[in-house]
């Protein structure tokens, strides 16, 4: 965990770095980023759950197969490529 001293050495290191007039624009961009992140995380999840409903299980199965994996892996990745391509056009902006 980051101590308060070493927050401030960073912020400070930043400072001088970026300027003191970037530094607000680029924190909001970070939370639109983390935004876009966790709204996609949402969807994410959201559609795992209506994937896994819509597959008709066994009443006796408990356990998942290889095949729900396979669709929550493959899900997974369209979503984080999403973010990543998002990430990536508004950092660049």
């Amino acid at each position: 965990m980051i101590g308060p001293t070493e927050l401030m050495i960073i912020l400070a290191v930043a400072a001088l770095l970026f300027g003191t007039n970037k530094l607000p624009e680029m924190a909001r961009s970070m939370g639109k980023a983390m935004g876009e992140f966790k709204k996609a995380q949402r969807e994410f999840e959201s559609e795992v759950k209506s994937a896994t409903s819509t597959t008709s299980k066994p009443a006796e199965s408990k356990t998942k197969s290889s095949d729900d994996f396979d669709i929550e892996d493959e899900l997974k990745d369209k979503i984080v490529g999403r973010v990543a391509s998002k990430l990536k056009s508004k950092v660049l902006k």
